[in-house]
């Protein structure tokens, strides 16, 4: 026998020379090879290795020169082999010559780091016996049933065609609602989930451990003790099922099977940490050498899934498709075609607060919201179709509890304060990454709300610089930043939904809403419905509203479980509403729309005031739409348009009324003004002006001498603030000009 040393190196896949004897291959390591010396020796017999890729591979030349004896039975099937590594995703067939690019060849294959595993798993045959003296070669079939992977059970083979088995036949007519929508009972339940795989082309199989137990114990067993080695095995099998099932499908990355639902589970807090860790410190400030003693903790889950009955379900915008039942859409569309479900809707939300029937409308209508249009192929932009509502009135009126109910009810919601928010907190800010230390942007509350409602109480104590962020954000949907040389525009699809107090703690009658809660008319205008909550003060109102608070606090165990119901199949109705409703103007509604514009413009036009303008027309086409969508119809009708207008008078009477003359003047909204005080202003000022040249060449006067010759001449009472408006509408016309308490005319 020659020495290693004597043994010319030669290439993987070359094979030797026929003439002349060599005892190792020149393929195996050292470490192997003095195995084998040894082997041949004494009496011990050979340790099971994990063979190379090359003299695996079906491609490899199979010459048996390469051996210095027969091939052993325990390397089994090539193919099996092959496949035995948890790195090894692809089915065999994505690895011959010739396949074409579709299928399995034009799906690439990629690792899985929620496996954590990186080492490559040989397999070794349990039962293998000393080879016989002749050399006999055991058959390969029977080798492959008895190999398994190292340090397990495992089978292969056997695991991959009981799972293949189990895709094929498992039929469960009990599963879960969000597991069968859609789908055949009576049919395999995950043959029908591969043909939506090819539809929706989602390379993700999710599979109920419950379903695999109870068609194979012994499958699960080996999925819960050896999870590392099964999964790969299970992605083995649905791929080579899915690609010779749809041979011409192509997917992003082949399918990655996700079991959940196992019968084992254990708390994240009682989990034996084992192996080898890499503690990264992470210092306190980049300029001192002291560390924290914490560090971050990094779970790999295979599958996850969030659940909250008391919440709206979730909706993705790439991919809408809300899990029903045929029963639970049939529920739902019995209800819809009953004439008052409007009204029975509107009463499930928030029953704890009493009366206000038009706010809970309101925010009705605001859950559904209107129908997405993009017109930006055409250049015409994106239309907003969330509607925004501000609540506004007294103190202890209710208005947070509201607020707090939509913020539980919806997805994707957020609640803030407006003394405890900041312009940052609100939209984006940069920060450094404490790792990497490059500047990152963290989303603030109108992002994260994206496709959902941003709820904010205290509006009124917000900070100019805050409120100003919200000016693009409540009309044009989106957000603009330019920080740190990060220079982006973020999504923010968000409806808002807000409560203001009173600057006086209590609404005076005789202000406006702009002079009541001294928010700017440019950010009131944006908001399509606001409603005053406001206390009457009434001794029969309060009888009646004591008398249901009390009620709440003895209600019997039947009533509080049919308010629960009724909240189930509200979240049901909304969210299928949301998700395939999505109607569009009829021509009936579209001239009921014109005319209402129309008629609203022609009430304050005989006064001298404006009444309407072109943003209380899209609200009232938005709430027309939502209304809609309350119906389960795919079109707008007339009725749609009357209760849209009906609704915004009603929100106008009480937010756009002027206190001295009762008329609905939107001016106060839209200027911050109202025309009866536009026109006092102006006249105070023509008066003021006729009272200064009256005086001659005096080119400074005294300030309260001033104003109280004003009070003297004038029949009308002058306060203190329009004679200071006065002043400013004649420093407009380079008139006069106020130092202090001194006023200057000019020349």
């Amino acid at each position: 026998m020659s020495s290693p040393a004597s043994t010319p190196r030669r290439k993987r896949g070359r094979n030797t020379n026929p003439g002349t004897p060599n005892s190792e291959g020149p393929t195996s390591p050292p470490s192997q090879r003095r195995r084998g010396q040894d082997s041949s020796a004494g009496d011990l017999m050979p340790m099971p290795v994990s063979p190379t890729t090359d003299l695996l591979s079906p491609a490899a030349p199979q010459d048996t020169s390469l051996f210095s004896s027969p091939r052993p039975s325990y390397l089994g099937n090539p193919n099996e082999v092959d496949m035995s590594s948890p790195l090894m995703y692809g089915t065999p067939s994505s690895r011959v010559e010739g396949t074409p690019r579709s299928g399995v060849r034009g799906t690439p294959a990629r690792q899985r780091p929620d496996l954590g595993s990186v080492r490559k798993a040989p397999q070794v045959d349990l039962h293998s016996e000393p080879p016989s003296a002749d050399g006999a070669v055991a058959s390969e079939s029977n080798a492959g049933q008895r190999l398994v992977i190292w340090g397990t059970d495992v089978n292969v083979g056997t695991c991959k065609e009981k799972f293949q088995r189990f895709l094929q036949r498992f039929i469960d007519p009990t599963s879960s609602e969000d597991e069968n929508a859609g789908l055949d009972l009576n049919e395999p339940l995950y043959m029908q989930k591969l043909e939506e795989i090819s539809v929706v082309a989602d390379p993700v199989l999710n599979v109920n451990c419950l379903h695999v137990q109870s068609f194979d114990a012994e499958l699960y067993r080996q999925l819960i003790c050896y999870p590392q080695e099964v999964i790969p095995t299970f992605d083995m099998a649905v791929n080579e099922l899915f690609f010779e099932r749809f041979p011409d499908s192509v997917l992003e990355y082949q399918i990655q099977v996700r079991p959940y639902n196992a019968l084992k589970t254990r708390n994240m807090r009682s989990l034996n940490p084992e192996g080898i860790y890499r503690a990264v410190p992470m210092r306190v400030s980049p300029i001192q050498s002291n560390v924290k003693s914490v560090y971050k903790t990094h779970i790999d889950a295979i599958h996850f899934r969030k659940t909250d009955e008391k919440r709206l379900h979730g909706l993705d915008q790439e991919a809408e498709q809300k899990l029903f039942t045929e029963d639970r859409v049939q529920v739902l569309k019995e209800l819809a075609a009953k004439p008052d479900v409007y009204e029975r809707l509107s009463s499930a939300l928030a029953p704890s607060i009493y009366e206000h029937e038009d706010i809970k409308k309101g925010i009705l209508l605001q859950l559904f919201g209107g129908s997405r249009k993009d017109f930006s192929q055409t250049g015409r932009g994106h239309f907003r179709a969330e509607v925004n509502i501000l609540l506004c009135g007294d103190p202890g009126t209710s208005k947070s509890q509201l607020l707090q109910y939509v913020y539980n009810l919806v997805p994707r919601g957020q609640y803030t304060s407006g003394k405890g928010s900041s312009a940052v907190g609100l939209t984006a800010y940069v920060m450094k990454d404490p790792e990497t230390r490059q500047l990152v942007l963290q989303t603030g509350a109108l992002v994260l709300s994206d496709n959902g409602i941003c709820c904010i109480d205290e509006f009124d104590k917000m900070s100019d610089s805050t409120r100003s962020v919200l000016h693009e954000v409540m009309e044009q949907q989106t957000l603009s930043i330019a920080k740190a040389g990060i220079i982006c525009q973020l999504n923010a699809r968000t409806a808002v939904l807000a409560a203001a107090n009173p600057v006086e703690s209590q609404w005076n009658p005789k202000k406006t809403t702009i002079e009541n809660i001294q928010l700017p008319h440019t950010l009131l205008s944006r908001f399509d419905l606001i409603f005053l909550m406001l206390d009457p003060q009434d001794e029969a109102y309060d009888r009646r509203l004591a008398h249901h608070l009390v009620s709440l606090y003895y209600q019997s165990e039947e009533q509080i479980e049919e308010e629960f119901l009724d909240m189930a199949v509200l979240r049901d109705y909304i969210a299928y509403a949301r998700t395939y409703i999505n109607p569009r103007l009829s021509e009936e509604a579209s001239q009921a729309l014109i005319e209402a514009y129309v008629d609203m413009r022609k009430i304050g036009s005989g006064r001298g005031m404006v009444s309407a303008y072109p943003r209380q027309l899209e609200s009232l086409i938005r709430l027309a739409e939502a209304h809609a969508k309350v119906r389960f119809s795919e079109k707008v009708e007339t009725i749609d348009v009357e209760e849209a207008k009906r609704l915004h008078r009603e929100a106008l009477k009480q937010s756009a009324t002027d206190p001295r003359t009762g008329f609905v003047d939107i001016s106060i909204l839209t200027t911050g003004m109202s025309a009866t005080a536009r026109k006092r202003r102006e006249e105070a000022a023509q008066a003021l002006k006729k009272l200064i040249q009256a005086r001659g060449k005096t080119p400074t006067m005294k300030y309260q001498q001033l104003l109280d010759d004003l009070r003297g001449q004038s029949e009308t009472a002058i306060t203190k603030e329009l004679f200071d408006e006065a002043l400013r509408a004649l420093a407009d016309e380079d008139f006069l000009t106020v130092t202090g308490k001194t006023v200057r005319l000019l020349a």
